[in-house]
């Protein structure tokens, strides 16, 4: 039996159409590529924004921990605090996507020697 396709008529493009319709356009930001918890814990602390996303995420230590962190690439860290900051560091990197400013419509510049020439 099939599931599914998500194509046509089906209950799955139905679900897609419903999701597209419900979910809020995102997009990662280019600056935050970081895969190691090292690279995205010294990228979020540089940060307001990221300090904030930290503690949002429910990361409480001290600011001694956080520098025997950050002073060790190699710092053995428990795993639920290498989430925490992988938590933290994706709410940090995908935002709403901005929809285009709709332009101005203004009336176009006449030009001067055509107006000249009518007087």
């Amino acid at each position: 039996m099939a599931g599914p396709t998500g194509r046509g008529t089906s209950l799955g493009a139905a679900l897609n159409d419903l999701l597209r319709s419900q979910v809020t356009p995102r997009h990662r930001l280019s600056s935050y590529s970081a895969k190691h918890w090292h690279a995205q814990l010294s990228q979020l602390t540089a940060t307001h924004r990221g300090q904030q996303a930290l503690a949002d995420a429910g990361l409480n230590v001290t600011t001694k921990t956080l520098i025997n962190w950050l002073s060790d690439a190699e710092y053995n860290i428990r795993r639920t605090y290498r989430d925490l900051i992988h938590t933290a560091y994706e709410n940090v990197a995908i935002v709403p996507r901005r929809t285009a400013p709709r332009p101005h419509h203004r009336r176009p510049v006449r030009d001067q020697r055509r107006c000249q020439n009518r007087r």
